[in-house]
């Protein structure tokens, strides 16, 4: 009788558990990488305080004030009764960004928690004279804008902000930013007295 090889019946278990023990780990990054990754906020967006930077990745944001006011519309319309919020912007891109176009993208107000309503506006200046445009890295003053009914006088604002990202597309190989509000939620929120004047 042949003197039996060490571990050779346990062999083909060893291999097998092991397997397993390798696909289960890669399922696992596999459910962490569709539910966003170890980024990921397990209690939804945080908070934060007015003053303080918001990272969007594209834009840095700092909110500063928030008041009723007259304000223009879109396409330079008429003067009317609005919420103005103020707010820092600077664009961390390497390309020149719009205000209204692109800035407005990642930002909703929140008139009810899960209901979200672009600006209907949004107003840039820098040294002192109006402006649509954000340079790389310089910041300016910008204004977000929602019209209000005379009967709507509302004692604060929330805000809230989503994450851009720079990748491709589903059918476009080239890089851009995008960003995502139907299916990701917000990444901070921000909730501003609103000044009646």
């Amino acid at each position: 009788m042949e003197e039996p090889v060490p571990g050779g019946e346990d062999r083909p278990r060893r291999r097998w558990t092991s397997l397993a023990v390798l696909g289960a780990c890669v399922l696992a990054v596999a459910v962490l990488w569709v539910v966003g990754g170890f980024d990921a906020a397990p209690h939804g967006p945080k908070t934060v305080p007015v003053g303080s930077k918001v990272d969007q990745r594209r834009f840095t944001v700092t909110f500063v004030s928030a008041r009723i006011g007259q304000a223009k519309g879109q396409f330079g319309t008429d003067t009317r009764r609005s919420l103005i919020v103020r707010l820092k912007v600077t664009n961390n891109s390497r390309k020149t960004t719009s205000l209204s176009s692109d800035l407005a993208q990642g930002i909703a107000g929140e008139p009810k928690p899960g209901s979200y309503l672009a600006p209907d506006n949004v107003i840039g200046y820098a040294n002192g004279s109006e402006t649509t445009a954000v340079q790389p890295g310089l910041p300016v003053e910008a204004e977000l804008i929602w019209p209000l009914s005379p009967q709507n006088t509302p004692a604060k604002i929330t805000v809230a902000l989503w994450r851009w990202d720079y990748s491709t597309g589903f059918t476009d190989p080239q890089y851009n930013w995008k960003v995502d509000k139907k299916f990701t939620k917000p990444a901070a929120k921000i909730t501003l007295a609103v000044s009646p004047s």
